[in-house]
């Protein structure tokens, strides 16, 4: 058990989970890359990294559940952009996450600190078969 003062609650853990899930993707990763450098389309996206409009759509959408980017709707496009303030939180809420388990420390459970008992199992005998408890002789 650990002594762990930075328990995630159920929404912190689901906050988290979606930041990890969303960076989990080598494509998202990419795209995140190319939206660090400049606001893009979907178009522009897909045509720099090779996939359909639609793959980059679903992978947008993702990063936008987890708070990673953010749309811009600029007439008949909409441009995405990494929303800083939301990695700057998930950035922290993971640093800091990782700092407690980096430094917790570990509790001892009660049941460790007694010797553990083995259990009576029946001798062998030089020939191989049980002895039933008995000791065997020497051969």
């Amino acid at each position: 058990m650990l002594a762990f003062n930075t328990m995630l609650t159920s929404s912190r853990a689901g906050r988290l989970l979606r930041v990890l899930k969303a960076l989990a993707d080598p494509t998202r990763l990419r795209l995140l890359q190319h939206l660090a450098a400049a606001d893009l389309c979907v178009g522009e996206l897909a045509r720099r990294l090779s996939i359909t409009s639609s793959a980059a759509s679903q992978h947008l959408r993702i990063l936008r559940d987890a708070g990673l980017v953010t749309p811009d709707k600029r007439g008949f496009w909409v441009h995405y952009q990494v929303n800083r303030t939301g990695i700057d939180a998930a950035r922290k809420e993971l640093s800091h996450w990782l700092e407690g388990l980096a430094t917790a420390r570990r509790s001892r459970c009660p049941r460790a600190a007694r010797p553990a008992r083995s259990p009576s199992r029946p001798a062998i005998s030089a020939t191989g078969g049980s002895t039933n408890g008995r000791i065997p002789k020497e051969v």
